[in-house]
C-alpha cells in the first residue's frame, strides 16, 4: 500500500436540494477519518457528525468513495470533502516481535496522510517572505477590507467603498481648507474679547452645580451641599443604625427603615448594615453568627446599660433579661394574747389557745387612695410597639414584615438544601431518527456517574444481536470482555428461565437473537459509569420485543469487565449487519 497522490480535499460540491452522495478521490483507513465541511449561503461552516449526519463507502479504496448525506444540500451551499486523520500514533511495536510489513506501511500511510493534512491547511494560508521572522495579521478586518503592513503588523486598511470615494473627499477637503482658513481669523477675533467673559462664567456656573448636586467633600468652605444634606434627611432622618423607637399602636405598619422588635429577632446578612453594628455592640449571636434580640414571652421595660457599674445591680449584663422584683425591706410583726401570762415558742403568748398572726393585704391610708396589687411590680405605663432602625434607605410604598421574613429565610435555606442533594437526568444526546446504521458512539461521558440509555432497535438482518461495549478513552480502546451476563424472565418460552454467559455484547437476551421484522424496546442504566472500578454488571434494564421464535421477553441484562477504569464512552452496534432505531442517552452527575 502506498499513498501515490497528494490529493487530500474534495470539492466544493454545489447542493441542488437532490442530490445526497458526494465523492472524494483519496484514501481513508477509518470512516472517522473523512471530515465532511457543510458551506452555507452566507458563508458559515459546519463539520457535520458521522454516523448523525452522513456515512462513508470506499473506505481503504486507494480510489476513494463516498459520502453519503443524510439530508440534501440546498441550492446555494456547498460540500468540501477533507481527509482528517487525528494527529496521534497508535502503533506499538514490540521489541525483537514479530514483524509484519503491513503494520509499518500502513503507519506510513498515516504519517504521510497527516503532512498531507498540513500541506493542505499551509496552502490556504498567508505565508511571510523567506527573509522575514514572522507574520502577524490583525483580527479587526470586516468584508471589503485591504490589507496594509503598518509597524510590522499586517493590519486593516481602506475597505473598497473608501477607495472609490477618496477622490471626492480630496476635493472637500481643499475646499474646507479654505473656509476654515477664513473661519479661523473671524474666531481668532472673539476669541480674545470672549475669553475673560468665558473664564468667570465658568467659575460660577462650576460653584452653583456644587452647592446643588454635590455629595463627597464639601463647597467652599465647611458646609456640604443642599442635595447632600437632602439625600441624607431623605434616608434616615437622621436617625442612626440601631436606634429604637416607641410608636404609639399596634404595629401593623413599619416605618420605612424599620425593623419591628420582636423576641428572638435574628438580623441577617438581608440588613448588612444593623447586622454590622450589632455585632460592634456587644449582641449575642445565635449558632449562624447572627445577632439575636433576647427571646422572651414578656413585654420588657428599656433600662439603660453602664460598663463597670456598682450601683445597686453590680451583676447586670448588656442585652440580659431580668425579672420583676420588689426591693428588699422588713415588716414588723406584733404578736397579741389573750390576757394569759407565760407563753412558749409555740404560743407566745401564753394562750392555751394558739393565735396565727400574719401580714394582712395592705390597705388604705386614707391618704393615697386605694393600693394596688397586682401579679407584677411596675410603674404606671402605656402600652406601644418598639421598632429599631435598620437601613439607611426608604421604602416608599412597601412595609417588612420580620415573622414573614424570618420564615421565608428559613423556607429559602430547606429548597437550598434539597437542590443541593437532588442531582436531575439531563439528555446528553437524542440520536433522532437512525436509518441502516453500522455503530452509535458517544464519547464525552466523564463527567456522569450514572448514564440511561433507552431507545428502539430494529436489526437490519434477521437473528442478528445488539451488543454494546464501553470505552475509558473516549473511544480510542474499547473494553469488550468475554464474560457477560444476561438473565431474563421469559414469556412464551417452555423454560420460563435463561441464564448464561455470550461473547456477543452486554445487552445480549438470554441467546435469543433479534426479529427483523419487530422493533426491540429496552431502558437499562449504567450505574457507577466514571468510577475506576471492576464492575460484574454495569448495565441493567428491561427490554420487550420479538425474538427470532416470536417468543416475548422481558429481560434484565449486563456485562462484566475486569478492568479498573472510569468510563466515558459508549458504543451500540449488531453482531451482523446494520439497524435502524432511535436511542436516547441521559446522565446524571454526583
Amino acid at each position: 500500500m502506498t499513498i501515490p497522490s497528494e490529493v487530500n480535499r474534495s470539492g466544493p460540491y454545489n447542493g441542488n436540494g437532490v442530490t445526497t452522495a458526494f465523492e472524494y478521490q483519496f484514501k481513508i483507513y477509518e470512516p472517522e477519518h473523512l471530515r465532511v465541511i457543510l458551506i452555507d449561503t452566507d458563508g458559515g461552516e459546519t463539520v457535520l457528525n458521522h454516523q448523525h449526519d452522513f456515512t462513508v463507502t470506499g473506505v481503504a479504496d486507494d480510489s476513494g468513495g463516498n459520502a453519503l448525506l443524510n439530508v440534501a444540500p440546498v441550492s446555494g451551499q456547498k460540500i468540501v470533502l477533507l481527509r482528517g486523520v487525528p494527529f496521534t500514533q497508535d502503533t506499538d511495536l514490540e521489541n525483537q516481535g514479530a514483524y509484519y510489513a503491513e503494520t509499518v506501511e500502513v503507519r506510513m500511510d498515516l504519517l504521510t496522510m497527516q503532512i498531507q493534512q498540513l500541506k493542505e491547511q499551509t496552502d490556504r494560508s498567508i505565508l511571510a517572505d523567506y527573509g522575514q521572522s514572522g507574520l502577524k495579521i490583525a483580527n479587526n478586518l470586516d468584508e471589503g477590507d485591504t490589507l496594509m503592513m503598518v509597524g510590522g503588523l499586517l493590519g486593516k486598511g481602506p475597505n473598497s467603498g473608501m477607495i472609490v470615494n477618496a477622490a471626492g473627499y480630496a476635493t472637500q477637503a481643499y475646499e474646507a481648507r479654505d473656509a476654515a482658513q477664513g473661519h479661523a481669523q473671524n474666531a481668532e477675533t472673539s476669541a480674545v474679547e470672549t475669553a475673560s467673559s468665558a473664564a468667570t462664567a465658568a467659575q460660577w456656573s462650576a460653584r452653583a452645580q456644587d452647592w446643588a448636586v454635590k455629595l463627597d467633600g464639601v463647597v467652599d468652605g465647611t458646609d456640604h451641599s443642599a442635595k447632600y444634606w437632602a439625600t441624607q434627611a431623605y434616608l434616615n432622618g437622621g436617625v442612626p443604625i440601631g436606634t429604637i423607637i416607641d410608636v404609639y399602636g399596634n404595629g401593623a405598619t413599619t416605618p420605612p427603615g424599620y425593623l419591628k422588635i420582636i423576641p428572638g429577632l435574628e438580623i441577617t446578612t438581608a440588613y448588612p448594615e444593623l447586622r454590622t453594628w450589632a455585632l460592634a455592640n456587644g449582641w449575642s449571636v445565635n449558632g449562624a453568627g447572627n445577632p439575636v434580640f433576647p427571646a422572651t414571652d414578656d413585654a420588657l421595660f428599656k433600662r439603660q446599660w453602664r460598663a463597670s457599674q456598682t450601683l445597686r445591680d453590680a451583676g447586670r449584663a448588656f442585652g440580659s433579661v431580668q425579672a420583676d422584683a420588689f426591693q428588699g425591706h422588713w415588716h414588723i410583726l406584733e404578736n397579741f394574747n389573750n390576757g394569759s401570762a407565760g407563753g412558749t415558742a409555740a404560743n407566745p403568748g401564753g394562750s392555751s389557745t394558739p393565735i396565727n398572726n400574719k401580714v394582712q393585704n395592705p390597705i388604705s391610708d386614707g391618704i393615697n387612695g386605694t393600693p394596688r396589687t397586682a401579679a407584677e411590680t411596675r410603674p404606671a405605663n402605656i402600652t406601644v410597639t418598639w421598632f429599631i432602625k435598620a437601613y439607611s434607605a426608604p421604602l416608599d410604598t412597601a412595609t417588612v414584615s420580620t415573622a414573614q421574613l424570618v420564615n421565608d429565610v428559613s423556607d429559602v435555606r430547606a429548597r437550598v438544601s434539597t437542590l443541593e442533594t437532588t442531582r436531575a437526568w439531563e439528555i446528553v444526546d437524542d440520536s433522532g431518527d437512525l436509518s441502516n446504521a453500522a455503530v452509535y458512539t458517544r464519547t464525552g461521558l466523564g463527567a456522569f456517574r450514572q448514564i440511561r440509555i433507552s431507545g428502539t432497535i430494529r436489526p437490519i438482518i434477521n437473528n442478528a444481536v445488539p451488543c454494546l461495549i464501553v470505552s475509558p478513552d473516549n473511544g480510542l480502546t474499547w473494553i469488550n470482555s468475554n464474560y457477560y451476563i444476561s438473565a431474563s424472565g421469559m414469556i412464551g418460552v417452555s423454560s420460563g428461565y435463561d441464564a448464561g454467559t455470550s461473547s456477543v455484547g452486554a445487552m445480549t437476551p438470554s441467546y435469543r437473537s433479534l426479529s427483523n421484522t419487530y422493533d426491540l424496546n429496552f431502558e437499562g442504566m449504567i450505574f457507577e459509569f466514571n468510577k475506576a472500578r471492576a464492575q460484574s454488571k454495569y448495565y441493567t434494564g428491561q427490554a420487550v420485543g420479538v425474538d427470532s421464535g416470536n417468543a416475548y421477553f422481558s429481560l434484565l441484562v449486563g456485562g462484566a469487565h475486569s478492568t479498573s477504569v472510569a468510563l466515558n464512552g459508549l458504543r451500540i452496534y449488531m453482531s451482523s449487519g446494520n439497524f435502524s432505531g432511535r436511542l436516547i442517552v441521559e446522565g446524571r452527575k454526583g
